[in-house]
């Protein structure tokens, strides 16, 4: 088994760029390996992080690293899943730069485990072809016909949301990694990028008709119908990867990444062509050609199972394991009936993944996640491997790769982090520094100040005499020659010192001081001058220690928010029915419910039943609040609740009231059915009969969090009653801030209110999830 590391170009703070065109996997890796130190290598100077034109270089276990040169180097390596159980790269040193390919000879399943310890920045695993055709095969009858609501893009992740029979799901696509749904929530910007947008405002609402995997390449295309026509969105998912948005007539509308290539263009208005395939694909292969193909091969088993036909290392391996076959046999020694053996091994292999009769599952050693795969591998069945099943390989592939997601994110975070302390840590240094140079400054100014004062009448007649000689046009040489030749006699010329002058100045010494003197001022107005000098000197020392303040104070702002936006993905927790609504628990134990538009309020009202009650505030734009009383009496503390409930989700809120009315009637007295001759707006309702008011309701609401099930819920609801369920939440009202605004301090607060442990996971939930509980518009924290 070997890898390659291909030559490429150096990206803005990149290392590596892979360079792996679809059907060309290597059993092992692409990638690329940098100089990351300016060093003189072959008599040349090489610049700092150049990228190495290396020579093939023998990289087996079997070279002595020390003969190899002085040339350090640093590395990342991009793997698909298949290939990350052959890696062990314990490279200190590259001997020749002449080439362009270095190839590493490894032992799978020797160097399996002792290779994979760290995944966060160094180990970034991609799906293979396998893989993706099991993802498809279960996505295909999950979310065709199912409409696109929304699409969102979270750094080089999309995420699609698609509403499917009466679910929605969450399809996650990483361009050149991976394809599955994907049961994790992640934050997303506030502001979409481009692209995104681009993708929203074609395929927004639009209907999957299709998904089907290209040639059992790593290439997926959805095709999706739209109001009058079609568009087509092709997932590439091997090298660096692409989204590519096509018309009905598969021409280019949009992609994440354009480029010029020798064999195809990613280019708008141009045409899309698939990009060429370079194995054969083995579910459509009959054994006469598997054998053909096979033994056209002259190499090992395992390398031609690779490179003839479209399965990566994994599974090469596992075919040979099956097959009874040893995978550095070469081709050319295999008789007929082992041919068939490793075809029959083949044909099991991918009757088992996608045709649905494998068992999705993560491989674990220890504690250690590392491999995903749709079937169970008897190449890893010993002691010490242990397998976790999961009810799909999507939800297989969600955990293993999330997993490795929140890994490297928060490696690469540390990294931020670490950076951002140090440039804070340098700007505190530079601070102080200046710092202490301006109390110098003040205190040797004003020294001299005091200096010149008490001996002013000795500094003034040595000022007097070199004006004199000055205006008798005495040269500067002159002046200090005729000085220093009476200065062991003269008690004025003893305190001179030398003269500057370009400055037009001269030194005098005074107490072991050297201080420079202006002859354009006298010694009292020197003096001054140095006075003057020692109060900006102490102006500018406050003024920087109110800086070092201010960055001491952004220090700590940087911890706090690295510490609340701490990376983790949280489990999308299943809501109950009733989650779909506004709602909130009275303190009596009542369940009340609320509208959040038209469809929602006719879709509460066709909820009720007889013994519930129906609210709404006195406003206009007001939503439908009941009360579902399962046949109970509601209590006076309920219905107070209920029509604060009501009251401060309404149009009220956002037009800054801070009291208003509400009503409650019994369900026989609304209808949606006007009285005839009269109109009724579309998702309007007519009451009849009494109402009873709730005069001067107050507009405050209280949003907290409970622990219910294991997990942590954001609830929201009149004062009373969220404070009967928890103590960890803050009362707000109508006022300044913007909903994400008043959701981030909400957050921050109920954080310092609870204890640790779950302060942390407080300040990992979402911002969204505060802000979906909001009343629409403007508020302010009360308590």
């Amino acid at each position: 088994m070997y890898a390659t590391v291909h030559k490429v170009s150096q990206r803005k703070n990149a290392v590596i760029m892979p360079d792996v065109k679809n059907g060309d996997q290597p059993p092992i890796c692409s990638g690329v390996i940098f100089n990351r130190k300016r060093e003189k290598i072959n008599g040349r100077t090489r610049n700092k992080n150049a990228p190495e034109s290396a020579a093939t270089a023998d990289a087996s276990e079997g070279n002595n690293s020390s003969e190899m040169g002085g040339l350090r180097t640093g590395f990342i390596i991009v793997l698909t899943s298949d290939a990350i159980i052959a890696v062990r790269f314990l490279i200190h040193h590259i001997f020749s730069l002449g080439g362009c390919a270095l190839h590493f000879s490894l032992n799978l399943k020797e160097n399996l485990f002792n290779s994979i310890t760290s995944f966060g920045g160094f180990l970034l695993e991609a799906m293979s072809s396998l893989d993706i055709a099991v993802i498809v095969s279960e996505l295909s009858k999950i979310l065709v016909g199912g409409r696109i609501r929304n699409i969102y893009q979270i750094d080089g992740i999309f995420i699609f949301r698609i509403r499917a029979g009466c679910e929605d799901f969450h399809l996650l696509v990483e361009p050149g990694r991976r394809i599955h749904l994907t049961w994790y929530d992640r934050v997303k910007p506030r502001f979409p990028p481009p692209f995104c947008m681009t993708l929203r405002k074609h395929l927004n609402h639009g209907r999957i008709l299709s998904m089907q995997q290209y040639d059992f390449d790593r290439v997926v295309m959805l095709s999706i119908g739209l109001a009058e026509n079609k568009a087509s969105l092709v997932f590439e998912l091997f090298g660096d990867g692409n989204i590519i948005l096509l018309d009905g007539g598969g021409k280019i509308i949009a992609a994440e990444k354009y480029a010029s290539m020798k064999d195809r263009d990613i280019l708008p208005k141009k045409e899309y062509f698939f990009p060429p395939s370079r194995g054969r694909d083995p579910r459509s292969m009959s054994f006469e050609e598997f054998r053909e193909v096979l033994t056209k091969d002259k190499r090992s088993v395992a390398a031609a199972l690779v490179r003839s036909i479209s399965i990566g290392g994994v599974l090469a391996e596992e075919v040979c394991v099956r097959g009874g076959i040893d995978k550095e046999r070469d081709v050319g020694s295999l008789s007929d009936e082992e041919v068939h053996a490793l075809f029959k091994a083949l044909t099991e292999i991918l009757e088992e993944a996608v045709g649905g009769k494998g068992s999705p599952s993560i491989l674990f050693r220890g504690e250690e996640a590392v491999i995903v795969s749709p079937v169970k591998l008897k190449t890893y069945s010993g002691e010490g491997f242990l397998w976790r099943n999961f009810e799909s390989f999507n939800r297989a592939a969600d955990e293993f790769y999330s997993k490795k997601e929140e890994l490297r994110v928060e490696e690469e975070k540390g990294k931020k982090k670490r950076e951002e302390e140090d440039r804070f840590q340098r700007m505190l240094e530079a601070q102080r520094e200046n710092l202490q140079r301006m109390i110098e400054d003040e205190e040797r100014y004003r020294r001299y100040g005091n200096l010149l004062y008490e001996n002013i009448y000795t500094v003034s007649q040595l000022l007097e005499a070199v004006i004199s000689a000055r205006k008798k046009n005495y040269s500067w040489q002159e002046i200090e020659k005729k000085i220093r030749s009476v200065k062991e006699r003269n008690p004025v010329a003893k305190i001179f010192a030398g003269v500057k002058p370009r400055e037009g100045r001269i030194l005098v010494e005074l107490d072991e001081e050297i201080i420079p003197l202006d002859i354009k001022l006298s010694a009292v107005e020197n003096a001054n001058s140095f006075y003057e000098k020692a109060k900006k000197a102490t102006a500018k020392a406050e003024r920087i220690k109110k800086v070092i303040e201010e960055t001491l104070k952004k220090m700590e702002e940087v911890k706090e928010k690295e510490r609340e936006v701490q990376f983790m993905l949280r489990r999308r927790r299943k809501k109950k029915w009733y989650e779909v609504y506004r709602w909130m628990v009275s303190s009596d134990g009542f369940l009340v419910l609320g509208g959040k538009d038209a469809k929602s309020n006719i879709a509460l009202y066709k909820r009720m039943e007889p013994k519930d009650i129906f609210f709404h505030a006195e406003v206009h734009g007001a939503p439908v609040v009941i009360i579902k009383t399962e046949g109970r009496t509601c209590p006076e503390g309920t219905l107070k609740e209920a029509a604060q409930f009501a009251v401060s989700y309404s149009r009220a809120w956002k037009e800054h009231l801070l009291q208003a009315d509400a009503y409650w009637v019994y369900p026989d007295q609304v209808s949606e059915t006007p009285p005839s001759g009269e109109y009724l707006p579309k998702g309007g309702l007519m009451i009849k009969g009494k109402r009873n008011y709730l005069r001067n309701v107050p507009l405050e609401l209280s949003v907290g969090v409970i622990k219910e099930e294991d997990e942590v819920k954001v609830i929201a609801g009149a004062p009373s009653a969220v404070s009967k369920k928890t103590s960890i939440f803050a009362k707000i009202k109508p006022g300044g801030l913007p909903s994400s605004k008043l959701a981030e301090a909400i957050r921050s607060i109920l954080a310092k209110k609870a204890p640790q442990e779950l302060a942390e996971i407080i300040l990992k939930i979402p911002l969204d999830e505060f802000q979906s509980v909001l009343p629409p518009g403007e508020g302010e924290i009360i308590e």
